[in-house]
């Protein structure tokens, strides 16, 4: 069997007088896009402009009696996409989840979410997905993501994933069931003190859908309404968990949460006023800058609120060993030209950040593919970092060298880098990292070779195996063994699977080692290939002819893989298991 090819072109980085900075912090960097994109960036725009006219023209009439009238829209929609779900015959249950589940209706700016609980043929829950995918881009109004879960995935990641114990938990206590079995009440309650994995995965969640909305997504129209949406969700939520950590009940709303913020008379009470004020005119007016406000805001907030976390008991070490990284320069892989482009883009990044930049670094981790580019900014302070400035970084990393190139950069701060622009968002987990979650990436920052300007003094080398730590492998390694059972990886290119082979392997490699006494965290594949041999794996020849494979498609040649699809799978698979 074999897995499809793309082909790649070279593609350099634009000269750096197109991404200057910008002297007010208010406005975006826009760089020429070509003459071979411009017939489908005129489409995007007028598209883009038509929604936000719609979106402007609903908030400005959302008074009796089209108040009701849009509020009765919403509650037709959402029965219309019910029906179509209940007619695939697997579905077993459809909830209705978010503030619309709640009844907050806010006309043109609330999504409706749903989930969907069943027991589909794979193809079946495909067609389901791609049904309503095709509704909700006719239909704005519409979440563009449907979550689908069977019955046993459902109780198994929120046996075993954060993130989905967050989830459920708030769907047990908030979603509204539309039809079939309430499976989510058959789930155990969880306490809330044993939730801070859930917490510090939805942080990310919500500095995830601010980064793309405030610098990670180019786009010719801005819709100032959704922005402003947007700044209120990502700080009201914040607050929610900010108060969750400090024992309070996570599930009061978000207006509650921003209230009680203002009472608590901090320095950031003049925004969260203003903040709330918007809210009440529907997001038509903010004073002043509110993309700069919420970046002060969230930075300042979530600096604070990972510092209280990271004290938590889930930190705790489960091993006395520390970990250990291996990694060397010689093993890494390249793309064909990376040192000069990398030199090109060091220049432009420094340019960008100006006196501010302290040390740039190189980045790797699990978290990331082996041949992603990522970039961490080590700046003096985040204040001195505009949005125009965080939006030119943010142009920079989609102006990849190739097509396929994934390249994400990184502002380090004093306690976790905060993703601010990326070439292809893959998803939240990887917006915000951390000492304790991504000890792999904050303890290469102490090696020489990493830094590719400047460097800081740092304590990095502290991290430790913990509990937390332990769910986030173990969880990545259920997501794997779920795309070998449903077929995914057979449906990848030659380079998203091998992407695929070598992550899996890594998380194999880290959990097995753990069991030998020893943390070890491989980046490079004859890494991935040393840690399995030393924890009693077979590592059969034919992983070296995948390591070559993958190295020819990053030099631009064709990869002649040199085993069949279905053999690395069986491989894969047989670790798994083992595991």
């Amino acid at each position: 069997m074999k897995v499809r090819r793309r082909s790649s072109s070279t593609r350099a980085l634009p000269p750096l007088e197109d991404v200057s900075p910008v002297a007010t912090g208010g406005d975006r960097v826009q760089c020429p896009l070509g003459a071979s994109r411009a017939t489908s960036g005129f489409i995007s725009m007028l598209g883009g402009a038509l929604k936000a006219f719609v979106r402007h023209l609903v908030v400005a009439t959302s008074f009796a009696p089209l108040l009701q009238f849009y509020c009765g829209v919403y509650h037709l929609l959402v029965r219309l996409v019910a029906r179509k779900f209940k007619k695939f015959p697997g579905t077993r249950a459809v909830y209705l989840s978010r503030s619309v589940a709640l009844g907050r209706i806010v006309p043109g700016i609330s999504d409706i979410d749903f989930t969907v609980i069943g027991d589909w043929a794979e193809d079946e829950r495909k067609s389901l997905v791609a049904k309503y995918a095709r509704i909700a881009r006719l239909l704005p109004l519409y979440d563009p993501d449907v979550s689908t879960h069977s019955p046993n995935q459902l109780r198994l990641r929120y046996a075993t994933s954060h993130y989905h114990q967050f989830r459920f938990t708030e769907g047990r206590r908030a979603w509204k069931l539309l039809c079939g079995r309430d499976y989510l009440q058959e789930l155990l309650p969880l306490p809330q003190k044993q939730m801070v994995g859930g917490f510090l995965a939805e942080i990310k969640v919500w500095w995830f859908h601010f980064a793309r909305c405030a610098f990670g997504t180019k786009r010719a129209v801005r819709d100032r309404i959704f922005e402003r949406s947007i700044c209120y969700k990502a700080v009201a939520e914040v607050l929610r968990l900010d108060a969750a950590l400090r024992g309070d009940d996570f599930m009061i709303s978000r207006e509650q949460a921003v209230a009680g913020a203002i009472r608590s008379a901090d320095m950031a009470c003049p925004f969260l006023q203003k903040l709330r004020d918007c809210t009440t005119i529907r997001y038509v007016r903010y004073e002043g800058d509110i993309l700069a406000d919420t970046k002060e805001f969230l930075w300042c907030r979530l600096e604070h609120l990972l510092s209280v976390a990271g004290a938590n008991p889930g930190f705790l070490p489960l091993l006395s060993t520390e970990v250990n990284v291996d990694c060397t320069q010689r093993e890494s892989l390249y793309w064909m030209g990376e040192e000069q482009f990398l030199a090109e883009l060091l220049s432009s990044v420094v340019t960008q950040v100006g006196t501010s930049c302290r040390a740039v670094y190189r980045l790797h981790s699990i978290t990331f593919a082996m041949d992603e580019i990522v970039l961490g900014v080590d700046v003096e302070s985040a204040r001195a970092l505009p949005i125009g400035v965080l939006c030119a970084l943010g142009e920079l990393c989609r102006q990849g060298h190739y097509p396929r190139m994934r390249l994400s950069l990184y502002i380090l701060l004093e306690r976790a880098a905060y993703q601010v622009g990326a070439s292809d968002w893959h998803g939240p987990w990887r917006a915000v990292l951390t000492p304790e979650l991504n000890p792999d990436t904050f303890w290469e920052l102490d090696r020489p070779e990493t830094s590719l300007r400047g460097s800081v003094v740092r304590n990095t080398r502290a991290a430790v195996w913990c509990r937390l730590l332990s769910q986030f492998v173990k969880e990545g390694l259920l997501y794997s063994f779920e795309s070998l059972e449903d077929g995914s990886v057979f449906e990848a290119d030659e380079l998203e699977f091998l992407r695929m082979f070598w992550g899996c392997l890594q998380l194999i490699a880290v959990q097995s080692s753990v069991k030998s006494g020893m943390v070890v965290y491989p980046h490079t594949p004859a890494a991935v290939c040393r840690t399995l041999a030393r924890c009693g794996f077979e590592v059969p020849a034919f992983l070296a002819g995948l390591e070559k494979a993958y190295r020819r498609i990053l030099l631009g040649a064709s990869a002649e893989l040199e085993v069949d699809v279905p053999t690395a799978v069986s491989y894969m698979k047989k670790l798994l298991c083992q595991e």
